[in-house]
């Protein structure tokens, strides 16, 4: 951001004045945005934020561009935490969590490595071939008993499909997985739902 509030694109080993983003802890009053008048890297400053603060400075709105422009010095430039990241996680998550070591990436590579001695993180070429983690998938099965009264074939594909949907819909409101798979038990007739005939009462 240039102090007039505009924002510009740089090369991030450009070696610029930057503003970090300090959160109120433990009800100490902090002064929520910090100009750090020192000369450093996009990577560097943002490490220097985490350590010595809490994050490089995000902007959300008119009213916080106006605070942090404020901080920045007549014909100056400072990093903020915006930045260009093509880097993508294999399930989809939307983690924006980084720890690359501070010359990466390089653009060395399309896939991540995580370094041993400095736990960061490093570009390479995916072709490389390296140890790897993988997620341990827990598997729980526990069963549910339903009753339904309708009028109609509740054993119909379509319906008890919508049903299964609905029913995980309510789970996940509860705190189960958005990941979890849940199946009919069928019968072996193929029906998911055994009727129960309702007793006349004389």
């Amino acid at each position: 951001m240039d102090s007039i509030g505009d924002f510009r694109d740089t090369d991030c080993e450009t070696r610029r004045s930057f503003i970090c983003y300090h959160s109120d802890l433990y009800g100490q009053t902090y002064s929520k945005y910090v100009l750090v008048n020192l000369q450093k890297s996009w990577r560097e400053a943002q490490s220097y934020c985490r350590k010595s603060y809490t994050e490089l400075v995000s902007v959300r709105n008119k009213e916080e561009n106006c605070q942090i422009q404020k901080l920045i010095p007549a014909g100056d430039v400072s990093y903020m935490g915006l930045f260009k990241d093509a880097f993508v996680w294999s399930d989809n998550s939307t983690s924006s969590f980084r720890n690359w070591h501070s010359s990466q990436p390089d653009g060395s590579g399309d896939c991540v490595v995580h370094l041993r001695q400095s736990r960061l993180w490093d570009d390479l070429d995916c072709s490389q071939t390296n140890p790897f983690f993988c997620y341990d998938r827990t598997v729980v099965r526990q069963i549910l008993r339903i009753k339904v009264e309708s009028d109609q074939n509740v054993n119909d594909p379509d319906i008890t499909a919508t049903i299964l949907q609905e029913i995980k819909q309510k789970l996940i409101f509860q705190g189960l997985s958005a990941h979890a798979y849940l199946q009919w038990k069928q019968q072996t007739n193929g029906d998911v739902f055994q009727r129960e005939e309702k007793t006349r009462k004389t």
